[in-house]
């Protein structure tokens, strides 16, 4: 935030003005305060006498207003007729983090969605910062020097797994904690206490106890090709990967089996993937698309008839849907 320029307005309607937050092509826009002391953004429009601004200034307001409020700031108020057309929003929070040269990796979350921890990494300098900052006003809770890079946060968000590093490390100093699992380029974890890791050397998916973290055998199966994405059903029983190359498939944990055939999502792999709260539903994102690939029997069921017009075989069951109880899914 800047300090507000000699001729700079002190209220803008009942909102007080303590810095500039930034300006565009449309307008200035301001960290300001409401008669109640709570803090918000005011955006304030350059060329007021200018009609056609002034009409793009107030469909941009009330287009705003439609928006759900976890998608965008809130719009509190707004004077678009006034002398000087303002519009006033909730404030979201900016902090300058890493310094000259740093750049943001692995930006992650804490469970209860109060902290959020990040990776600085520099050019030319063997170094790291990891730094935790408060998520509801961004100000640094913890900043820590490290020779690890980022990734994940582990369960109970105490520590991450660095992925190039091999190594939990710890969010407060920085340290490496417990052993080694060597480097990987894909990792996950259960709520119930299992990391899964791409083993480079075998091409399998290994599975730990992230107390240790300890080794668990045997390892998964090799998966159809280099490993891209892995991720965990909520239960943890379930065990969902894609490959470099875009082909999906699921494991079951405990048996090390893979469940039904692969599933083909693209040819350049995916950018995200991830199960629904109930564990019913697989979200895949690719490029310009979001798959929706149901996997809870009941869904599958409903699907298979949708699409079949017809109950399968039990032969054709077992070869698209094998691991699952056969149903009879058009009665």
């Amino acid at each position: 935030m800047d300090a507000l320029s000699a001729g700079a307005p002190q209220r803008i309607g009942s909102y007080w003005l303590a810095g500039r937050l930034g300006s565009g092509g449309q307008g200035v826009v301001y960290d300001a305060y409401d008669a109640d002391g709570n803090r918000v953004a005011v955006k304030v429009l350059h060329a007021a006498g200018d009609r056609a601004l002034r009409d793009r200034f107030a469909k941009e307001a009330t287009a705003a207003r439609r928006v759900s409020s976890f998608c965008t700031a809130r719009v509190l108020a707004a004077d678009l007729d006034g002398h000087t057309p303002y519009r006033v929003s909730e404030y979201l929070w900016t902090a300058r983090i890493g310094g000259q040269g740093g750049a943001l990796t692995d930006v992650h979350f804490t469970q209860d969605g109060r902290r959020l921890a990040m990776n600085v990494v520099f050019e030319q300098k063997p170094m790291a910062k990891e730094v935790v900052l408060d998520a509801a006003d961004g100000h640094v809770l913890s900043s820590a020097g490290t020779r690890y890079h980022g990734g994940p946060l582990l369960p109970g968000d105490k520590a991450y797994a660095s992925l190039l590093g091999g190594r939990f490390v710890d969010l407060a100093t920085g340290k490496a904690v417990g052993s080694g699992f060597g480097p990987t380029n894909a990792i996950a974890f259960s709520r119930n206490g299992l990391m899964a890791v791409k083993e480079d050397a075998t091409g399998r998916v290994g599975l730990w106890s992230v107390d240790g973290p300890a080794q668990l055998r045997p390892a998964m199966p090799r998966a159809a090709a280099d490993l891209l994405l892995l991720t965990f059903s909520p239960d943890g029983r379930t065990l969902a990967t894609v490959t470099e190359q875009g082909v999906l498939q699921l494991w079951d944990v405990a048996s090390r089996r893979r469940l039904g055939e692969s599933y083909q999502l693209g040819e350049d792999g995916a950018a995200s993937l991830q199960f629904s709260a109930d564990g019913g539903t697989l979200y895949a994102g690719t490029d310009g698309a979001v798959h929706a690939i149901a996997v809870q029997d009941e869904r599958v069921a409903r699907e298979v008839c949708a699409r079949a017009g017809r109950s399968l075989s039990p032969a054709e069951w077992e070869r698209y849907l094998g691991g699952a109880p056969y149903q009879n899914v058009c009665p």
